[in-house]
């Protein structure tokens, strides 16, 4: 089984790889990884310099309250799993369930068996009043969700046994805030510290690059084409936001210039 850190170095290295092909300035090299707490995340290499690559993830929020997006997401997967078990131990009715949650579902996960066992018995309910087909779901909406309609959005059930999909999902329908500026910088400093500590010598250059994955809805932000804040980073050479799917690329240090030395 791969190791948490494993699983974090393959992803670093896919949106890095998402990243080389999208900034048309990225070196040209060889990449390796860098050495844990002595080099950079990675390494590019080429006959004239080294130039190092942090790496660093943009969220929405800093994840330390419960009901903040990551939490949450984590407390709705719970759910999600929970309420299925919950309906198929009690039924032995199998269906397609996508279930939809408000964005700041409000979960508070000592209520997690609470609304996973009042979910299970909604679901049980209207499938036994309106049972669905493969083209015409039994959709639940708020009405029937009450008291936890501050929880979820929509909940949509199909019948899909002759395909053998039974599988239960999460699909969340949410707007997209702006660049929470503030924990911009908050990373930016924090990285700063890190190359504060002297531990990358050997190195050329240093890059921070800032990442938004689009699928994951407590990363995905608006990419200003300007920031309403002044970045002042000592250590880093170039600072870039780089969102994946639209392949957004914002040089945010220094100031984006019509053209750029790599």
């Amino acid at each position: 089984m791969s190791s948490p850190i494993q699983n974090k170095d393959i992803q670093e290295r896919t949106f890095l790889d998402r990243f080389r092909h999208a900034y048309q300035f990225f070196p040209d090299g060889t990449i390796k990884k860098g050495e844990p707490g002595k080099e950079p995340d990675f390494i590019v290499e080429n006959p004239n310099q080294r130039i190092g690559i942090e790496m660093a993830r943009l969220f929405r929020d800093d994840g330390r309250d419960q009901y903040g997006l990551r939490p949450q997401a984590q407390f709705q997967d719970r759910v999600l799993s929970e309420t299925r078990e919950i309906f198929i131990r009690s039924t032995g009715q199998r269906y397609r369930v996508i279930l939809g949650f408000q964005e700041r579902s409000g979960i508070d996960p000592k209520r997690i068996k609470e609304i996973s066992k009042f979910l299970a018995d909604v679901i049980a309910r209207a499938v036994a009043f309106r049972p669905p087909t493969y083209a015409d779901p039994t959709m639940i909406g708020l009405s029937e969700l009450h008291p936890f309609e501050g929880v979820f959005a929509l909940v949509q059930i199909y019948d899909f046994s002759e395909v053998y999909d039974y599988t239960w999902s999460i699909q969340n329908v949410f707007s997209v805030d702006p660049l929470n500026e503030s924990l911009l910088n908050a990373r930016v400093t924090e990285k700063e510290a890190k190359r504060a500590k002297g531990l990358y010598s050997g190195i050329d250059k240093i890059w921070l690059l800032l990442y938004m994955d689009f699928f994951d809805h407590a990363m995905d932000q608006q990419v200003p084409k300007k920031l309403s804040i002044e970045l002042c980073p000592h250590g880093f050479d170039k600072i870039i936001i780089f969102k994946t799917i639209e392949d957004t690329c914002l040089v945010i240090y220094p100031e984006f210039a019509c053209s750029e030395l790599a």
